[in-house]
């Protein structure tokens, strides 16, 4: 209940300072996704950890938008931003006990995903998706004021191992359809990219 009082309150926040968004009606959004080869994933992946100077990506980007990631697990993990000029937070949304499951600045700046997953086909009996990931504009200023949500994306057809963009306006994703257990290893990994518009 916890969570879905967060989600609500986070996207009604989101909503009302979202001026330049055009159908508020719905965050969620369709997309449609082709299948790449691992070695096509791997290659963007080491480019954009090579390109942000071996720091996280997503913190030099909060960093240059005077943010500060934290997170807090009790029962569930929950992860803020934090307004390091006014004090003011921002929930980042997940739907997943464990938190989010990572952060990607895109290359040129102007976007973030925060992505979530579950790792198992049993989703059902906890969650009303598999993964998720939601997609953010930052737009000019600093601060919280920078930043605004363009759209959700979920599905119950698979989960998420990690996520790198492609160029400025594609997200590829790493994913698996079965249980995941120990190391991973016995997962059978897929390829996916799709347009960020």
């Amino acid at each position: 209940m916890k969570q879905l009082i967060a989600i609500i309150v986070f996207t009604v926040s989101m909503l009302g300072s979202a001026s330049a968004q055009s159908d508020t009606d719905s965050l969620f959004k369709n997309l449609s996704f082709d299948t790449i080869s691992q070695a096509e994933f791997e290659k963007n992946l080491v480019t954009n950890i090579q390109n942000s100077q071996n720091k996280p990506s997503h913190l030099a980007g909060f960093q240059k938008l005077r943010l500060e990631e934290i997170t807090k697990c009790d029962q569930i993990c929950e992860t803020y931003l934090l307004d390091t000029l006014t004090g003011k937070t921002m929930w980042l949304p997940t739907n997943y006990d464990q938190g989010i499951l990572g952060i990607e600045f895109s290359p040129s700046g102007k976007q973030f995903v925060v992505f979530s997953s579950y790792d198992g086909l049993d989703f059902e009996n906890y969650y009303d998706y598999r993964a998720e990931f939601f997609v953010f504009n930052i737009v000019e200023g600093t601060g919280l004021d920078a930043i605004q949500i363009s759209f959700n994306y979920v599905t119950t057809d698979w989960s998420i191992d990690d996520v790198t963009w492609v160029g400025g306006n594609k997200l590829a994703i790493k994913i698996y359809t079965e249980n995941r257990w120990g190391d991973g290893s016995q997962l059978g990994f897929k390829y996916l990219i799709t347009e960020i518009k």
